[in-house]
């Protein structure tokens, strides 16, 4: 890859040997001594047009001049045409991607154009789309070329699907179906396709994908519904990893670019260990005198799904069922999976050091063990905690 700090130190040692002070080169190649120093610290690299220049005022030949920015093969003829004024074109994408930041958006256009024939591949469209103009990012798009999906990182196709456009879903959807890519890439390219539901559908019913794409469906859908609903993407819970806040009833990426890991229906903010909750049982009819609309209710798993049961059917409530213990909270998903229209998302996390965001919960039921200083962090104003049937703290 082209380094241009060692260019810039080549450019340094050619001037300085040469007894020219950076006025005097800037004199002679037509730029301001301020620019030179950039060059000479490798902060910018100079236009190409001026290269064959540049060399000229030291004697030295223009490939002699690129050499020393250690470009590879394909770097060096780009940059040693374009110097020439000839017709240029890259054999691979990232020949371009590594010399975007260093041209021209008309000669990356220019380069790019050879991309129309023989398709890029998709990692290296959005390094690319960064310097194009929107016209060209949109030709560069539809010669996308996909061989290396399943080793690309999912963080950097996630920022990549907005600027390729559905047509990319689509195609790693169509993968999907044929096993190509495992069910998590639905998860990905969904919110990008505005693909039917029906479509999903009948690929369950016929057997082609897992049942389980139903719910990734379902918690796409119910997050788009809550924004509608609300106005606004709660921040409900904290990332695991960085403790920034979440966004989204059922956590999307976070910024840091950790992924809640969501299997079976059920998440896991703790990786590989927890303790497991208390299993005390609560009122719901309290519950639901004292929480009204699209409140966010904290539960043990340890309530049991009967105690849960009447808070889907007969309110708005969003439940949070928590559990150090993995094995429970599948069991009571299992049991409600077909009651919940979405208001339900069952997550695995440590009692002590839970992953909520401060004063996001309306209540908190069945933890007898919490201390009010956490409690009173995790409630909004007038939230209760609930334990045995009774209110056990109220943060006022």
């Amino acid at each position: 890859m082209f380094d241009t700090e060692k260019f810039g130190r080549y450019i340094s040692g050619l001037r300085k040997s040469a007894d020219m002070t950076q006025s005097e080169l800037g004199d002679r190649v037509g730029v301001t001594r301020q620019a030179i120093s950039k060059y000479e610290r490798g902060e910018s690299f100079p236009d190409v047009s001026i290269l064959s220049e540049i060399a000229s005022a030291f004697s030295v030949t223009l490939e002699a001049l690129i050499a020393s920015g250690g470009p590879t093969d394909g770097e060096a003829r780009i940059l040693e045409g374009a110097a020439r004024g000839e017709a240029v074109r890259a054999e691979k994408g990232e020949d371009i991607v590594s010399l975007a930041p260093l041209l021209k958006p008309s000669l990356l256009s220019r380069l790019s154009e050879s991309f129309d024939r023989q398709g890029i591949d998709i990692s290296n469209v959005l390094n690319l789309a960064e310097y194009l103009n929107e016209t060209d990012s949109r030709r560069l798009a539809a010669s996308v070329t996909f061989n290396n999906i399943a080793d690309m990182d999912v963080v950097l196709l996630e920022k990549l699907l907005p600027v390729v456009g559905p047509y990319a879903s689509y195609t790693i959807f169509e993968k999907v179906l044929n096993g190509e890519l495992d069910l998590s890439y639905l998860d990905i390219v969904y919110p990008y396709t505005g693909m039917p539901v029906e479509l999903i559908e009948n690929a369950v019913v016929n057997g082609v994908l897992d049942e389980s794409a139903l719910d990734i469906i379902r918690r796409h859908n119910y997050n788009n519904e809550m924004r509608v609903i609300l106005g606004y993407i709660p921040e409900i819970f904290t990332c695991p990893k960085c403790g920034e806040n979440l966004k989204h009833f059922y956590p999307q990426r976070c910024k840091c670019g950790h992924k809640l890991p969501i299997e079976n229906n059920v998440g896991d903010f703790m990786g590989t260990s927890g303790d497991k909750m208390p299993s005390d049982r609560s009122s719901a009819e309290y519950i639901l005198q004292k929480t009204s609309g699209r409140g966010v209710l904290l539960c043990s798993a340890g309530i049991g799904a009967e105690s849960i049961r009447p808070m889907l059917q007969s309110s708005d409530l969003n439940l949070i069922i928590a559990s150090g213990d993995i094995g429970e909270l599948r069991d009571i998903e299992t049991k409600l999976h077909h009651m919940s229209s979405g208001q339900i998302i069952f997550v695995r996390m440590d009692t002590n050091e839970p992953n909520i965001a401060a004063n996001a919960l309306d209540a908190v039921v069945g933890f007898s063990d919490l201390p009010e200083k956490l409690l009173h962090k995790l409630l909004r104003e007038g939230g209760v905690a609930i334990s045995d049937g009774r209110v056990t703290y109220e943060n006022n």
